[in-house]
């Protein structure tokens, strides 16, 4: 039970760590505009699945007792709601603003 919630708490500050750097890069390309674009590299300990609105992003994720630890960071942006898969590992995630559209993308380069 004491390896399980060791295990608990490292892995929940690595997806917490890691959401704060896609937080970062949605906050860099909403302030910097049309035109900017931010690539993150995210390591997971654990699979995760992202949900991601206009104004924040969330995850839940499983801890070893079969409970969920739900992480939320609010934000400003023009993103469109929806949800990106993070696979254990590196995951590459694109943040942009093309020119000349209205909205914020985000997308998982393979």
């Amino acid at each position: 039970t004491a390896i399980e919630n060791t295990m608990d708490v490292s892995n929940s500050l690595n997806v917490k760590s890691e959401l704060s750097k896609l937080f970062d890069a949605i906050t860099l390309v909403y302030s910097e505009g049309q035109g900017s674009k931010q690539t993150v590299y995210l390591t997971l300990d654990e699979s995760v699945n992202v949900k991601i609105s206009n104004s924040y992003l969330s995850c839940n994720y499983k801890l070893n007792d079969g409970k969920y630890k739900n992480f939320e960071l609010d934000y400003n942006s023009n993103l469109d709601g929806g949800s990106i898969f993070l696979d254990r590992g590196e995951n590459k995630i694109i943040v942009e603003w093309p020119v000349n559209d209205e909205k914020m993308i985000i997308y998982k380069k393979y």
